[in-house]
Formats: C-alpha cells, structure tokens, sequence
C-alpha cells in the first residue's frame, strides 16, 4: 500500500512536469520602442523555447512581427482608432484621460480577453502596460477563478518618479488592483520594498527580475584600458532626458567649458526640448534601432549615464552600459539611490555629482582613471532573466 502511494505521488509528480502552462502577455505596445517592449519580446521568446505555450495579446495597429503565430489583435473601438489617428486630439486626451488613453478602449480590449481566456484555456495572464487593463483582472477572475494574475510592473502609478502628480486618487486606484493580483514582478528591491510598505502587499509574492541585455550587446572586447582618438575623449548617451529627474544641462555646461574640444558628446534619441545647434562640444542624432545603437556605443571611450534624482526605479539602461565593458562616466544627485548603491561594486565606474564644478574635475580625472572590467556580463543577459521570470510562474 505505502509503495502505491508513493508510485502515485511520483506520476503525479512526473505528470506536473510534463504539464504545458498556457501563458498570456498583455501588451497592446508590443511593437513600439521601448525597454518594456525589449524585455517582453526577449522574455516571451525564451519561454516559448521552454515548457510554455506563450501567447501575445497587443493592438490591431501593431504590423504581425512573424514573432509567433500566438499574436493576438486586440481591436481598437471606432472612438479609439479615431482619436489615435490625429496627433492633436491623442495629445489632449493623454493630459487628460485616467490613468491613460487605453481606458478609451476598455471594454473591447476585455470582451477581446475574456474570449482568448476562454478559447485557448489560458492559466497565467500577465499584465505589462498600460496600467487601465489591469482593471481587467477583477471580470478575468471572476469569470475564470482559477486563473493566475500577474503585474510586470516597471513603474508604479502613484509614485512614478517621472511625474510630480502623486494624488490620493492614484493611491486608491493601484490599492484595488493589487487585490486581484497573484504576484507581481518588479525591477529592484526598493520598489518590492514599496509595495509591501505602501500596500502592505506580501513580499512572497513580489518577484524582483531586473532589466536584461541582449546578447549581441554584450561585448568580447576584453581591452582593460581606455584608447583616447587623438586625445579626444568621445562620450555617448542614447535615452532620454527629464528636467526634474535625469537634467543635463549641468554635463553639456561642463563639457562645453572645454574650449579645444578635448571632450565630445554624441547623444542618440533625446527629447527635442534639449536639441541644439548652440553646442561646439556636444551632437544630437535621431533614435536608432537597436541593432545600430550598439554598433555606435562600441565606439565610445566613455558611456555617459546620468542616474534619476528621485524615486524608486533602477533604469534598465544601465545594465546595457556595463555590457559594453566600457568607462561608465556616472553623473548622480541622489548618493543613497538604490543604482549608485549598485554601481559601486564596478572599478570602471567614474562618479560625479549632478554640478558643473564636480563634472569638470571628474572630465580631468579621466586620463589618471584605471578602470577593472573583472566581471561577467552574462550576468545581466536576458537568458539568465528570464529564467527567474519562469521560475516565478512556476512557483505561482
């Protein structure tokens, strides 16, 4: 009897294994540009690869990317697709819509779930962005109450460190979707830290995975030293800028001081606000594909990396930085932030405070700087990544 029972306990076991989990990402942005988009792509892509039926729900104004034959297209309501088609009009309702623009679209993006749920018998639903479809969860387990939900969320909604608005309203609305959650997955311990102090939501169901690298980014050049091209020290920044959180004016104040154009900065993708024919030392460049960008910042002596002054969220960014294997020329405000903490257990990492005196002296050190690249970048590859992104499903 005792061996039955253990035999039992063993194909039950085995059968679990073998079982096939169905798996729906939420993401009606798939195809636009972003690291949220890089890292659902990369992440969806290896789970596919595993024991998982991965399956892709994004708007009908994506193109089918041949990614996977289990893309689904969300339709766009006529108010939706109409507002969508004129930049005028999608500008007001963004400054005015709450939480976004998506809630237009409510009630067709839910009737278009509620019927992938069904007819694909999905177990797991994962919710990226916008933050409006999370309200979808409470009709999905109340249809369906035995399915698995869960928040990848990279920036909360009250206390999102690019916006100054953290109304009571916002804190209400994030407070009542996590109800409905089965876990949640974010990007570092201090937003973990946030939502079981805020919330008071279990820190057994918060899963940290961080952002990822590509491959292809991480860089074989095993070069422990800086190569300055006729003594011109060439930085490169790709990204954007915010005036009250990533501010460069004090850089392109400090790098514009040089008058022999002994420091030069190519900045790839900023916003337009901070484009400017004015600069002798500093160049603006349109965003680039992926692909291309990397081929660029392999031929920077110094990648220049300017932290948030403010908030919880570690930018992706920098884990594609210390793949290049390259000088980071670090440019901080805040000394505690959770990334400078990060960053400190790098030797090829310059810091400066956020002030044209701290950045010129840190311009001038550069030549006596003697980085140590005595790391895996590995580490950080969307590989390693996403098996702690498969790890969390299963243990649900």
């Amino acid at each position: 009897m005792l061996s039955l029972i253990f035999l039992l306990f063993w194909t039950l076991l085995i059968i679990n294994k073998l079982r096939v989990m169905n798996v729906l990402f939420v993401f009606p942005e798939m195809d636009m540009i972003g690291p949220r988009n890089i890292r659902i792509k990369n992440i969806s892509n290896f789970l596919a690869k595993e024991k998982l039926n991965v399956y892709i729900a994004k708007s009908n104004l994506s193109k089918n990317t041949g990614y996977s034959p289990n893309e689904f297209f969300i339709p766009n309501g006529w108010l939706f697709s109409f507002i969508l088609k004129y930049k005028v009009l999608k500008f007001f309702f963004i400054k005015i819509l709450f939480p976004d623009i998506y809630i237009l679209n409510y009630k067709t993006t839910k009737t278009a779930l509620i019927n992938i749920v069904n007819n694909y018998k999905i177990e797991t639903v994962i919710f990226i962005k916008p933050f409006s479809l999370y309200f979808i969860s409470k009709n999905l387990k109340k249809i369906f109450p035995n399915i698995k939900i869960i928040y990848d969320i990279g920036d909360p909604l009250y206390y999102n460190s690019a916006y100054l608005n953290r109304n009571l309203f916002k804190f209400i609305v994030e407070r009542n979707v996590l109800k409905y959650a089965d876990g949640i997955i974010v990007t570092n311990q201090n937003t973990k830290q946030y939502y079981n102090k805020i919330y008071n939501y279990p820190l057994d169901k918060i899963s940290i995975v961080p952002q990822g690298v590509s491959v292809e980014l991480i860089s074989e050049n095993k070069i422990n030293q800086v190569k300055v091209q006729n003594k011109k020290w060439r930085f490169f920044y790709a990204g954007l800028f915010y005036k009250n959180l990533r501010n460069p004016y004090a850089f392109f104040n400090a790098i514009e001081s040089f008058n022999k154009g002994e420091f030069q900065l190519s900045c790839y993708g900023v916003n337009k606000e901070f484009v400017s024919d004015n600069y002798k030392n500093i160049s603006f460049y349109p965003r680039l594909h992926q692909t291309d960008l990397v081929k660029v910042l392999n031929n920077a002596d110094v990648l220049l990396f300017i932290d948030n002054s403010s908030g919880i969220q570690t930018p992706g960014k920098i884990f594609e930085l210390l793949a290049f294997k390259k000088v980071i020329f670090c440019v901080y405000s805040n000394v505690q932030s959770e990334t400078i903490q990060f960053l400190k257990k790098f030797d090829h990492v310059l810091f400066v405070k956020n002030n044209i005196k701290s950045i010129e002296n840190g311009l001038l050190r550069l030549s006596d700087f003697k980085p140590k690249f005595d790391y895996d970048p590995t580490a950080f590859s969307w590989q390693e990544r996403s098996k702690a992104y498969e790890n969390v499903l299963n243990n649900l």
